[in-house]
């Protein structure tokens, strides 16, 4: 306008992430129950290929150059933030390709990752056997739908699986954005749709699963090898069901109706022992039943697996 105050800046705001991870969430968006079936699936399918477009590199380029202060922002990860022409061209032409695992060295946690059919990580067949195990004593054999919000992530081995499984999209949380390094890379390099959180899962808040609907919860959270370490144990599994509609617990036990500190010397300094009641009893308060415990491959002589599931509420 020729008649702009001197006093006005013009700002142009432009969202951008890779395309894979805007399919992903407007599939998750469009199956609003948390539930996938055939119609539903493909609906959103062939909705999408006449109503939505995905921007391009080329189309970054031109509105950076279309007046006022071009403003992009990456919404891949949370926090969002902003970033430049170049970041976002490369976040919308990054190819498919194998991970190298020698950009950030090879995963220390879950040491080898399935991603599409594909083992990568150490080439080690009996670490390969023990990964697959412990995937098939937490997760469901079929995830058609569902959307996981994993708490202490590292290398993202239960959020590539459960992709594998037939999730729509997974969210990755570590205290370290350091612990993710691996996570990111394959992420990228595979078109996988997890997104990622430093959080501090004792003092900060959880990310939302979308804000563009209230009172949407996660299909699935995991709190593996995870909750014996937090401040206060009851604070935090209160804090994952709030948002997630079955909970996945996997940490030492010990008897009792309390969490107990562990003994001393004991393996990995963990701060807590967790009793069978307690979690029981905290499940039961948040409106969770325990569905099972089971003894899993990881530490079997001194860690039990909880699996925790939001009740129904019957109409009054």
């Amino acid at each position: 306008m020729d008649e702009t105050p001197e006093d006005v800046r013009l700002v142009n705001c432009y969202v951008v992430a890779p395309p894979w991870m805007v399919a992903a969430r407007r599939r998750t968006r469009y199956i609003m129950d948390g539930r996938a079936t055939p119609a539903n699936i493909n609906n959103f399918w062939n909705y999408t290929r006449w109503q939505f477009t995905h921007t391009t590199a080329a189309e970054v380029a031109a509105r950076a150059a279309d007046g006022g202060e071009p403003v992009i922002v990456d919404t891949t990860d949370y926090p969002v933030r902003q970033v430049g022409v170049a970041k976002a061209q490369a976040l919308l032409s990054a190819p498919w390709r194998k991970p190298d695992f020698a950009e950030v060295g090879e995963p220390q946690y879950q040491q080898q990752v399935h991603v599409s059919a594909v083992w990568f990580g150490r080439g080690d067949a009996g670490r390969r056997t023990f990964e697959q195990s412990r995937l098939d004593a937490v997760l469901p054999e079929r995830m058609d739908g569902m959307t996981v919000l994993d708490i202490g992530a590292m290398e993202g081995g239960f959020c590539f699986e459960s992709l594998n499984r037939g999730a729509t999209y997974a969210v990755a949380v570590d205290i370290l954005d350091s612990a993710m390094a691996c996570l990111k890379h394959v992420r990228t390099c595979q078109w996988q749709p997890v997104s990622c959180a430093c959080v501090d899962v004792d003092t900060e808040a959880l990310p939302t699963l979308n804000d563009l609907y209230d009172g949407r919860r996660y299909s699935l959270g995991l709190l593996l090898n995870v909750l014996h370490r937090v401040a206060d144990p009851t604070v935090v599994l209160r804090k994952v069901m709030e948002v997630c509609d079955a909970v996945v617990v996997e940490a030492p036990f010990s008897m009792g109706d309390a969490p107990v500190p562990p003994p001393v010397g004991a393996l990995h300094s963990p701060k807590w022992h967790l009793p069978p009641l307690w979690v029981k009893e905290t499940a039961q308060k948040a409106g969770f039943a325990v569905e099972g415990i089971v003894s899993g491959p990881y530490c079997a002589e001194q860690r039990l697996i909880y699996k925790l599931r939001r009740e129904a509420r019957g109409e009054c």
